[in-house]
């Protein structure tokens, strides 16, 4: 879980200025702390006081040399922090067995500005870690032990986003709303009613936000909107993030409530006036409240309180980016209704069109608006839609002054205007696109191949043939593959799999040049961080002939995390042949989040059966908290209703740590989640860019609304 208490950055923008006094003090004990004999911090907590000694039975990677023991980090991350966080030098102390003592509840110090998230945007680590899950549904695989389904592994040419037949609004096969409202709502609701630590009290709240409104059940609203005037700010903040993932029509008017500063919401805070921070938190989870909700009340609340502040220019910069950003997330509702005939986002998209014609527009705010044309893009007129990809084009512009940001923003955005048909207008997207890939800007480079592989695989509905421009976009992403830098090959080969990976989904054959193309590239890839990107790529385009080299390149392969992408890859291969070496990976790896996860995920994939149960052996066979966490984690992932019985006993175990007993309260909130998981992924997916701010996700201070989820 990411560390509650961030630390202070005063280089970024809009970050908290600590008094010299304080400063000097934290600047002291972290140093004190740093050099201590017995303990060291973990790479994203060099703040916390939750400190945690490394575990004496943690191992080394196979093969390795001998080094000193890594530490194991105090607080793991969050779930949603899959990416490297700053590098620590590891202690040299003895070890120790972990403390189980109660964190004790402190003030947290926020980033109060909207800055600009710190994103590298050539880490195609990131990108994976915010769109796995639109290419990882373990659905189908998962249900056959409990509901008895065929026992036969995926083959390499099917899809697992077609395994699942759940619908949004559905949970999955074995948690039936009898067991929800008899057992998970109440067991939860009454341990969040005891004196708890914040720690396992924000993650009870996601949790029960997750399992939604139960039927005869408690009022969740109230229960969270009390949570809003707390002393602990982490809390204070997951609330109102709760009641965005609540996603119902009185959690729409609490959130509304808190944005618009209004009486009511100054009481919810017991204060004079709503801080700015809660209400650009407010308006980003109004959007999602929006997104969640299957009434189309929400959705309509949403834009017609933020559409307002986005174009007010008095009204704060930072609450105008999270309206923006709110408008965003709910203009891509998880839930599908008439939209066009209930909102009007042709209304929309020309209010944002307004603003790029205004003078001195704030940099944070412009980076955002192409965002919100892209996702409003698949609702408009045909007119607007026009409208909207000729300004995109214009941002992208090699010749254009606009800033790098907004480029970026408006290479993500052309991913979701453009289709495959013969329209004059989808055809100079894809040469807009394909002309990107040798942009002067790495960030547009990186991220122009992905845009190119959703444009290219996506069926128009305009002239000519729905599919004709999938052989263009093949064909332009395997020059560019053969004569690009070794440092963007990566990306390249990512967005040819976005492209197969959709074509599988539609029961469409994948140019069998371009699995060859993967194949070579596999092969080809020396640098460690590299091998593990183009694995994954190998796996979503689904081509065959690379698993003998997956599976060399695993053996000579010393990073638990980058062998986790591997196993993830084998397994959307269908290479049944290697699932002994995972299962060896699930045991070795129990100290690793991201190798566990990608050996979990792997065994899923192939239909392994025994992986839940392994899991849960492996949670008992080591009770240090990173161990316990990496499990955790996996469990929430494969997300089999077998393990329910043992997170519940965990998270309600008294004697427990609060951190474990908080890991196992959100894996259970996303296996009993009543959308199809992982609906983050589908939040992410061309949301989160370089320009993201740090109010929706902060991966150095973990305290974005992504960082609540």
């Amino acid at each position: 879980m990411q560390s509650p208490i961030p630390k202070p950055n005063p280089a970024r923008p809009g970050s908290s200025i600590l008094s010299v006094r304080k400063a000097a003090s934290l600047a002291l004990l972290g140093g004190w702390l740093l050099t201590g004999p017995a303990l060291s911090l973990g790479p994203q907590d060099a703040e916390t006081p939750y400190l945690i000694p490394i575990c004496p039975n943690a191992q080394a990677p196979p093969g390795a040399p001998p080094t000193v023991r890594p530490t194991i980090p105090a607080r793991p991350p969050r779930p949603t922090q899959g990416y490297p966080g700053p590098v620590v030098q590891p202690s040299t102390g003895p070890t120790t067995e972990p403390s189980s003592a109660e964190p004790k509840d402190q003030e947290i110090v926020f980033s109060q500005g909207a800055g600009v998230a710190a994103f590298d945007p050539a880490d195609w680590d990131v990108w994976w870690h915010y769109n796995r899950g639109a290419y990882i549904d373990l659905e189908g695989d998962l249900a056959r032990g409990v509901v008895g389904a065929a026992n036969t592994p995926l083959s390499p040419g099917d899809s697992p986003a077609n395994s699942s037949a759940r619908r949004p609004g559905q949970r999955r096969a074995g948690i039936s709303e009898s067991l929800v409202a008899r057992s998970l709502h109440p067991s939860l609701v009454a341990e969040f009613a005891k004196q708890q630590s914040f720690v396992h009290e924000h993650a009870l709240m996601m949790a029960l936000a997750r399992l939604g409104p139960v039927e005869g059940g408690t009022d969740l609203v109230p229960l969270f909107t009390r949570r809003l005037f707390t002393g602990n700010a982490w809390v204070r903040e997951g609330a109102v993030v709760a009641l965005g993932v609540l996603g119902t029509g009185d959690a729409a008017i609490a959130l509304s409530e808190l944005v618009q500063d209004t009486t009511n919401g100054r009481a919810y805070v017991a204060k004079r006036s709503v801080p700015t921070r809660l209400r650009s938190l407010a308006a980003e989870s109004l959007g999602l409240c929006a997104a969640r909700c299957s009434d189309v009340g929400p959705l309509q609340l949403a834009i017609h309180h933020l559409e307002p502040i986005l174009v007010d220019r008095k009204a704060d910069t930072d609450l105008r980016v999270a309206s923006a950003v709110g408008l965003a997330i709910a203009a891509k509702p998880l839930v599908a209704r008439p939209l066009e005939d209930l909102v009007d986002f042709d209304g929309l998209t020309v209010s944002v069109l307004e603003l790029f014609t205004e003078r001195r527009l704030d940099h944070a705010l412009e980076a955002q608006l192409p965002i919100v044309l892209g996702r409003c893009a698949q609702h408009v007129t045909p007119v607007r839609r026009e409208q909207t990809a000729f300004e995109l084009v214009r941002l992208l512009d090699p010749k254009s002054r606009t800033r790098t940001e907004t480029r970026r923003a408006a290479t993500v955005a052309l991913g979701s205007v453009g289709d495959s048909d013969e329209d004059t207008l989808d055809r100079r997207i894809r040469r807009t696109l394909m002309l990107a890939l040798d942009d002067r800007d790495r960030g547009v480079r990186s991220l122009a191949p992905i845009a190119l592989g959703h444009v290219g695989s996506r069926a128009g509905t305009g002239a000519g043939h729905a599919r004709a421009g999938v052989g263009d976009a093949t064909g332009m992403l395997m020059d560019a593959l053969r004569t690009s830098k070794a440092l963007d090959q990566p990306w390249i080969g990512l967005g040819m799999g976005v492209l197969g990976n959709r074509l599988r989904e539609d029961h469409l054959a994948v140019d069998p040049h371009a699995q060859t193309e993967i194949t070579n590239l596999v092969g080809k890839v020396k640098v460690i961080e590299r091998t593990g990107t183009v694995a994954l790529a190998a796996g979503l385009v689904r081509a065959p002939e690379s698993a003998a080299v997956i599976r060399y390149r695993y053996g000579k392969m010393h990073a638990f995390g980058w062998r986790g992408r591997m196993t993830t890859a084998l397994g959307m291969l269908g290479d049944a042949s290697f699932l002994k070496e995972m299962r060896v990976g699930t045991k070795e790896g129990h100290h690793d989040p991201e190798w566990m996860e990608g050996a979990a995920i792997g065994r899923a994939l192939l239909g392994d059966e025994t992986v839940v149960p392994d899991l849960l052996v492996t949670y008992d066979s080591c009770h240090c908290t990173t161990s316990r966490y990496a499990t955790t984690r996996a469990l929430a992932w494969v997300g089999d209703v077998r393990a329910v019985g043992t997170l519940l006993e965990v998270a309600l175990d008294p004697d427990l740590a609060a951190w474990d007993r908080a890991y196992a309260a959100e894996a259970l909130g996303w296996i009993a989640d009543r959308d199809p998981r992982p609906w983050k992924s589908w939040l992410t997916s061309d949301l989160v860019h370089p320009a993201t701010p740090v109010t929706l996700t902060d991966p150095t201070g973990g305290t974005g609304l992504f960082e609540h989820l």
